[in-house]
Order: C-alpha cells, then structure tokens, then sequence
C-alpha cells in the first residue's frame, strides 16, 4: 500500500501530464520564444456623466465660391420694372375712373452687380368693386 505522500506525488505527476497534454504548456512556450509581448490597446475614454463644462465653441465661415448665400452688399439700385396688364378702377360712386397699371416684379441690382428680382403679388380692389356707369 502507499503512503499518502507518495498519493499527493502522484496526483501532481498527472495534473502535470495532463497540463502538457492540453497544450497550455506549448502555447505558453511559444510565446515564451516568439519575443513580442501582447500589445494591449487603451480602452476607449468615456466621458463623464452628469453637468459637463463651458467649453468656448468653434465655427466655420462659408467663404465666397462655397455653396450657401451670401448677402445683399451695399446699396441695392433699381434696373428694371415689369407691368401686368391694366386694371379700370370705378370707384363706387362712378364719378371717377382709374386707370392702373400694377407692377409685376422689380429688377434690382447691388454694388457687386448681382441681380435680385421681386415679383409682386397682383393688387386687390375689393374696396372698390366694378361698377357699370350711370348713363
């Protein structure tokens, strides 16, 4: 029969065996000889939760020749009107008649000649509708 020393020899002979058979012992070996060390990347910054800090911000200005408007510069100058077709005016008591020739839209132009075009809404007369005149 054996001893219990001889038993607790034995079972670390196995475990030993069984360690080399799994290949941990061949891996760890390998790595032992290839040289590198692992090369452990830093996790990603999280940032902080809750209120965060005034930070001062940053912008970008669309220069000329980028796509987006730009403004009217300087002064703006009339070049040109366009009239609509003309409208008879009588005026609810038929004494007098007007003639009116609506503007249409209206041609401007700015110091650096870029041309801006207004079209106009047609005008209402409501207040004075047409009436036949009184013999």
């Amino acid at each position: 029969m054996s001893t219990q020393a001889e038993h607790r020899r034995q079972i670390g002979i196995d475990s030993k065996k069984a360690r080399q058979a799994s290949g941990r012992a061949m891996r760890d070996d390998l790595r032992a000889l290839s040289g590198s060390p692992r090369i452990r990347e830093p996790l990603p910054v999280v940032p902080k939760r809750g209120k965060a800090g005034a930070v001062r911000g940053v912008s970008s200005a669309v220069r000329e020749g980028q796509s987006g408007g730009r403004g009217i510069s300087g002064e703006i100058t009339e070049v040109g009107r366009e009239s609509g077709p003309a409208i008879i005016v009588l005026p609810e008591g038929g004494f007098f008649a007007y003639l009116v020739l609506p503007v249409k839209s209206i041609t401007f132009e700015d110091e650096q000649g870029l041309e801006l075009k207004m079209n106009l809404q047609p005008p209402s007369y409501d207040a004075f509708p047409p009436s036949e005149p009184e013999p």
